[in-house]
């Protein structure tokens, strides 16, 4: 059986294969807040500093290694007031930082302007019409059914619904495992002047990953996310235990102790995560059942972002029965948990 670290860098080179095919499928501009300025990772002490630099050497990235509090401080000057702290760190430059609600907002516009894309909106799916084909346990969902009565036709159909997947899926009496994981957020609402970090910084002990947006005439805003609590569908987009956002900002404070006077906002989300971490994307099909036209595309927990055009680009050359994807597609197929 492979070893957990094993398994780690297995995880690690296939989120790698999506988050790389990412970049390949602009086919138009975006407009969003963004800048591509890297991530920092934080190493207080030697014992962690070995393990970040020991998980480089075996991922095969380009990332850079700071020995010294020295490196760390130049690459982010905002750190110099806690330069005591910091034993060393890693640095990946290839790490991009944007606004989601913009780019969902423009890329919206995009699909209804030039692919007639029609959004549903306050619509709750509440089941399917299923034809048995006349090969054994072969089945076509020939239209979705919503809470207010609509039937809606189509050739295909995409499960993409996140956290609400599994339950969904029981539906269609496939079990495709997606488990809601709750995180927290924090902003912090600073004036337009405040130094504010120059990259991302990731605290590994601490969990917690510390992002500035592109501050703009009016504010600088500071997006502090972190934990992982396993509550189960009940309260999801629910700040239900506020003193866990609280510790996000405490531990942010640590690092970033001039943002201490200004206001803050706390959020939750709930993370889609698969057995493995590793998205589930592919035809809906196991031992007891075959969906020639249902697809999945989900599981990526906290990198849905990350992922999202290399998951749907995947998905678009399974759909159209590619023989040879861009990407090898069993990894991430949902029979791996059948």
């Amino acid at each position: 059986m492979p070893s957990g670290t094993t398994y780690r860098g297995i995880t690690f080179i296939r989120l790698l294969h999506l988050a790389y095919t990412d970049s390949n499928y602009f086919k138009h501009p975006i407009p969003f807040s963004s800048y591509t300025r890297g991530t920092l990772q934080l190493a207080t002490d030697r014992s962690l500093f070995d393990s970040l630099a020991k998980d480089l050497n075996q991922s095969d990235t380009k990332d850079q290694i700071f020995s010294t509090n020295d490196e760390v401080i130049r690459q982010e000057p905002v750190l110099e007031a806690v330069r005591d702290r910091i034993y060393g760190g890693i640095y990946n430059a290839m790490d991009t930082n944007g606004d989601i609600w913009e780019f969902c907002q423009n890329l919206k516009e995009i699909l209804v302007e030039k692919y007639q894309v029609k959004f549903i909106f306050n619509e709750e799916v509440k089941g399917f019409e299923v034809e048995e084909i006349e090969k054994q346990k072969q089945y076509r969902v020939t239209a979705v059914l919503t809470q207010n009565g609509n039937r809606i036709d189509g050739d295909n159909v995409v499960i993409a619904n996140g956290t609400y997947m599994t339950p969904l899926m029981k539906q269609l009496n496939v079990y495709i495992p997606v488990y809601p994981v709750k995180g927290y957020v924090v902003e912090i609402i600073t004036p337009p002047n405040i130094p504010l970090p120059l990259v991302n910084i990731c605290d590994e002990v601490k969990k917690i990953y510390i992002s500035a947006l592109a501050p703009n005439s009016e504010r600088g805003v500071v997006r502090v996310s972190g934990l992982a609590e396993f509550a189960g569908w009940k309260d999801i987009g629910v700040v239900s235990e506020p003193h866990r956002a609280e510790y996000l900002l405490k531990q942010t404070l640590s690092w970033l102790p001039h943002l201490s006077s200004y206001p803050t906002k706390f959020y939750s989300c709930s993370r889609p995560v698969s057995p493995d971490d590793v998205p589930i994307i592919g035809q809906v099909r196991s031992s007891a059942v075959v969906y020639e036209n249902v697809y999945v595309n989900g599981g990526h927990g906290s990198k849905g972002w990350t992922l999202a055009f290399g998951s749907s680009s995947l998905l678009a050359e399974i759909i159209q029965n590619k023989t040879q994807t861009s990407i090898e597609s069993t990894p991430y197929a949902p029979q791996r948990f059948a």
